[in-house]
Formats: C-alpha cells, sequence, structure tokens
C-alpha cells in the first residue's frame, strides 16, 4: 500500500532498480505515505529534501532528525545566513556536524533531491562497510 501510494501509476518506471532505490530511502528517512501516517505516525530519522529546498527548511528537519536521535547538536550555532544553494548549505552543515564529530551522509539515489542522515563519526566506517555490502551508496557532505 505504501509503494502503491509513493509511486501510484509511476511504479512501472523503465528503471525498477532506481524506483526501489528512491522507496528506500524514503522509507529508510521515515517519510510516511498520507494513508499510511493516519495509521502509523512515523519518527523521523532522516531528511528527505529536495535539491532547491529553502536553507530554514533544511535545518528545521535536521532539528527534528537530531532530535530523534538524541543528539546535542545545535544548528543554531551553523553560519548560513540563508541565501546559500541546497547543496552548499549542506556542505558547511556537513563541516560544522564533523567539526562536532557527527557526519553528514547522502544517500545517492540518482534523483533530484537528498536523502540525508546524521551518525556519529566513530560509526561512520562501519556504516559505509555495511552499506557497501547491502549495495547501497552513501556520501558524506562536507565542505570543500
Amino acid at each position: 500500500l505504501w509503494c502503491e501510494e509513493m509511486y501510484g501509476d509511476k511504479r512501472e518506471l523503465n528503471n525498477r532498480e532506481e524506483c526501489m532505490h528512491n522507496l528506500f530511502g524514503y522509507w529508510l528517512v521515515g517519510y510516511c505515505a498520507v494513508e499510511d501516517a493516519k495509521h502509523n505516525p512515523s519518527i523521523s530519522f532522516g531528511v528527505d529534501i529536495d535539491w532547491k529546498e529553502a536553507v530554514e527548511q533544511v535545518l528545521w528537519q535536521l532539528d527534528e532528525v537530531v532530535g530523534n536521535l538524541g543528539y546535542p547538536i545545535d544548528t543554531k550555532m551553523i553560519n548560513l545566513d540563508g541565501k546559500e544553494f541546497t547543496y552548499e548549505a549542506l556542505c558547511i552543515i556537513g563541516a560544522y556536524l564533523h567539526d562536532n564529530n557527527y557526519a553528514l551522509l547522502h544517500l545517492v539515489t540518482n534523483s533530484d533531491s537528498y536523502q540525508l542522515f546524521v551518525i556519529r563519526e566513530e560509526n561512520c566506517m562501519r556504516f559505509m562497510e555495511l552499506a557497501e555490502a547491502a549495495g547501497v551508496d552513501f556520501h558524506h557532505v562536507l565542505q570543500g
């Protein structure tokens, strides 16, 4: 039901693997389809943003995620003026998190959105090994 609601007729896209990868990204961040949300409200553990998302929306969503994970991260300390393009802002956020022993990871889905996750830097190597073993591609988001 969730897949049908998320993709509807688009489930039969030419690239089924890409379609499933995108659905995996939505599921991983805790994104609920409308019908599913009525019965199973989820807690977000990741952020799904558009490539042109406003900086304040990115930070608002990240605040929810780091709160759900119990991470002591204050996004108000990130030096952003709100005029950055989305990827530029993500790089600045990633650098701030890295300086505070966290990593901002992006699930590569070959779409025009970003599925973002924050993990402890100490867990990053193991996380990347597990992702590779599962055939899933994550990238660090860092400035520079």
